[in-house]
């Protein structure tokens, strides 16, 4: 990697970070507040059914920003590096 791809390849790292973060502590929290539904004496399904689908979205979220970082990562390589990725990888 040349010092520029480095450079730029740390940034968009930083940012994946800042982007990811505060949804991974959510997801924390809505998995808590899910093992606190199921085991309360009561269960509520709708209240399980709306924090599992908040628990789904912020997964496809995470989801969607990895594969976006993915891409973004292999535009800043050359088409020789990804040839050399893709090698190295299939073994």
């Amino acid at each position: 990697l040349t010092d520029a791809q480095k450079e730029k390849l740390f940034t968009m790292k930083n940012s994946l970070k800042d982007a990811i973060g505060p949804k991974k502590l959510e997801l924390s929290k809505n998995s808590r507040e899910l093992r606190d539904l199921l085991t309360k004496p009561s269960i509520d399904r709708a209240a399980i059914k709306t924090t599992q689908s908040k628990i789904n979205d912020l997964k496809a979220d995470i989801a969607n920003l990895m594969i976006a970082f993915k891409a973004d990562f292999a535009e800043t390589l050359t088409p020789e590096q990804r040839q050399k990725m893709r090698f190295a990888r299939s073994f």
